[in-house]
């Protein structure tokens, strides 16, 4: 046979290969936390804060409000949004987040309560839409 000839076994293995690698460096920007037994999602709400004002919602609370609705909770973060501009002026959105680490099977639970994944936030350039930042507790 000749040099061209197509071996499909290597074609598919390589493109397996190719595809599974994909799949875990996309999870790195998705929203997406693999563990070693369990797929977790990141999911957020609105901590409600407004400019010059102190957080509605605090980390804990929002937690709280996930495991009384029966999602574990495994962790939790602030963020802010940077896909969007807000004018500086007291009383206006401050566009800040809490987001929570849970489970992936725990998801429908977390969106009937009202989180959203994190996901829905990406930009089309690839920008998350969001950038994790320090929680504080007031203004």
């Amino acid at each position: 046979m000749s040099r061209a000839t197509f071996d499909a076994k290597a074609a598919l293995a390589r493109a397996a290969t190719l595809v599974g690698a994909a799949l875990l460096l996309s999870s790195c920007f998705v929203g997406i936390v693999l563990n070693d037994d369990e797929v977790n999602v990141l999911v957020f709400e609105s901590d409600g804060r407004r400019q010059c004002e102190p957080a509605v919602v605090t980390p804990q609370q929002s937690a709280r409000r996930l495991a009384d609705g029966g999602v574990d909770v495994r962790d939790s973060s602030c963020a802010v949004l940077t896909n969007l501009a807000f004018p500086a002026v007291c009383g206006a959105p401050s566009g800040e987040l809490v987001v929570h680490e849970i489970d992936q099977h725990q998801l429908d639970a977390a969106q009937r309560l009202g989180f959203s994944l994190v996901t829905t936030l990406r930009l089309g350039n690839g920008d998350p839409g969001y950038t994790i930042v320090a929680c504080t507790s007031g203004p």
